[in-house]
């Protein structure tokens, strides 16, 4: 992975000391400058993919730095740095399109956290200023996912829902692209020029989640010393991304509910309700009615959120499309990297329709990055190293064939296999959750959903 440029923007040594102390021994690379014309000279000569900001500088303060950054450079991800004092204009700074801001003393742990989920939101962003290169009058996902008959009909019925106010369920595997999905729906719809916050509910701590979302006011527990909005107050006038939103407690599923039929929230020790005008767009990669059933997930909150619901296709399901995203891929990654891989073999595209993509289309980016890296002209079946469906079919031909005879569906039958993939995989990973992920490349987060879902007791 290459090494992520930061640059941290601030006039005191101390926290050029502290960061590079916090950082540096986690594998990136900072650069320090003392003020905002600093920064803005750094940005126009090198690229930088995370900014940390100090709000009170000489010369050029900090929310003039970030308004200039952000003309110039809207898709660097901005953390802004603050005193006590100064939390008011971090919230200023917050609806200005700050990702986050850290108050002083800084907290090493908090830098690290934020750091990480910056980082993979720019990833994120990278992808939709693509996607918003290509949009002209109109929205298409022929660039992203293919020109298959479900993707044409994904496209339909986000053109439909995105003018409305309707709130959004979108579902379906990781890597499938939901959260570019759920962006798209706030960029085409009459919201687009207001606030949009994404929150992924499975990494925030529980006991932080509620203070988060709704706030609270100075005084409400143990080191509130000050208010804080949430981000359901943060969002006002626009849209509010919930990622795997199963993973919300329920007693917080039922003050979110409430929250969405009132249209008001009370911070967490606040004593008068305050008004909000949000879209909400909930996304999971869990089945939320079978959650639902099993009572993980509360019946009335599912209803008041699934006025409008997007399945996202797998890539095994929409294979006509794997062609064309393989090679718009190797194209990207020629560029990246310099090569000047020619394409595919046929028999390396046959190899790629036969794999099962349990990644989807996040996996086959990653393979086609890695192969064009490892390949020279034409890219080759052993460049691949997939282990393809037909060589697993041939294994459990007799097995699948009883399953599909029984009267089994094709994603009752793929659950199976996927559940007893993640079990032996635990096995040789003699229980070791991140091992496991590790071998299964996927985040240990997904794993944690995965055994959620199939019920796997470690």
């Amino acid at each position: 992975m290459a090494q992520k440029n930061i640059l941290v923007v601030d006039d005191e040594e101390d926290i050029h000391w502290l960061m590079a102390n916090i950082l540096n021994k986690n594998g990136y690379k900072l650069s320090f400058v003392p003020n905002g014309h600093k920064a803005l000279e750094c940005l126009a000569k090198d690229s930088y993919h995370l900014v940390f900001l100090d709000l009170k500088m000489p010369q050029l303060n900090g929310i003039d730095t970030l308004r200039e950054i952000k003309r110039v450079k809207p898709g660097v991800p901005i953390i802004i740095i603050t005193g006590f004092a100064e939390v008011s204009s971090a919230v200023e700074a917050m609806k200005l399109g700050a990702y986050e801001y850290l108050e002083k003393p800084l907290d090493p742990q908090r830098v690290i956290f934020n750091t990480q989920r910056a980082l993979e939101r720019q990833g994120l962003q990278d992808e939709i200023d693509s996607l918003k290169a290509e949009l002209k009058e109109r929205f298409s996902l022929s660039r992203l996912m293919g020109s298959s008959r479900v993707v044409k009909q994904l496209e339909a019925d986000i053109n439909k829902v995105a003018p409305t106010n309707l709130t959004v369920i979108i579902q379906g595997e990781t890597g499938v692209g939901k959260e570019i999905v759920a962006r798209t729906i706030h960029g085409l719809s009459q919201r687009r020029d207001k606030p949009l916050f994404s929150v992924d509910c499975g990494a925030i701590p529980e006991n932080l989640l509620e203070s988060e979302l709704f706030g609270y006011e100075r005084g409400a527990f143990t080191g509130a010393e000050k208010k804080r909005e949430g981000y359901l107050q943060l969002a006002h006038g626009g849209t509010l991304l919930l990622d795997e939103i199963s993973n919300l407690p329920r007693h917080m599923q039922a003050k979110l509910l409430r929250a969405l039929e009132q249209r008001e929230i009370m911070p967490l020790g606040g004593k008068k309700a305050i008004p909000i005008d949000i879209r909400l767009i909930a996304i999971s990669n869990l089945n939320l009615e079978k959650e639902v059933r099993e009572g993980r997930f509360r019946e009335d909150l599912y209803f008041r959120l699934s006025e409008f619901k997007l399945l996202i296709p797998s890539l095994r399901e929409r294979k006509e499309d794997i062609p064309l995203l393989a090679q718009l891929f190797l194209e990207e990654a020629k560029k990246d990297i310099g090569k000047n891989v020619q394409g595919f073999s046929d028999q390396a595209l046959q190899t790629l329709i036969n794999y099962h993509w349990p990644g989807n289309g996040r996996e086959l980016k990653n393979l086609v990055r890695r192969t064009t890296l490892v390949s020279k002209d034409i890219i080759e079946p052993k460049d691949l190293k997939l282990i393809t469906l037909n060589s697993l079919t041939d294994r459990y031909y007799d097995q699948i064939v009883q399953l599909v005879e029984a009267g089994h569906p094709l994603r009752e039958i793929m659950g199976e296999v996927e559940k007893n993939v993640v079990r032996e995989t635990l096995k040789k990973a003699q229980g070791s959750r991140n091992k496991a992920a590790k071998i299964l490349q996927i985040e240990p987060r997904t794993l944690y959903n995965k055994l959620k879902e199939h019920q796997i007791v470690v």
